[in-house]
């Protein structure tokens, strides 16, 4: 999950779990809105994966007027 700002600032998580292709997952993700990636919930099949974060240093919230786009 990427959010970037046009200043250059950016908050990027994923999963720590790669996972096989050729099968269907259900992914759920949930967001705070607190502009940090402690914020961020991801879910796969149900259960709450553990995250790897890979940038966290947004300076306002990620609420936008844009869809999610997956």
């Amino acid at each position: 999950m990427v959010h970037a700002e046009s200043d250059g600032r950016f908050m990027t998580v994923r999963t720590k779990v790669k996972l096989p292709t050729e099968q269907w997952y259900h992914v759920t993700a949930a967001y705070d809105g607190s502009a940090k990636a402690a914020g961020v919930s991801i879910y796969l099949n149900g259960r709450k994966q553990e995250l790897a974060v890979e940038g966290d240093n947004l300076s306002d919230t990620a609420r936008t007027d844009e869809p999610l786009r997956l």
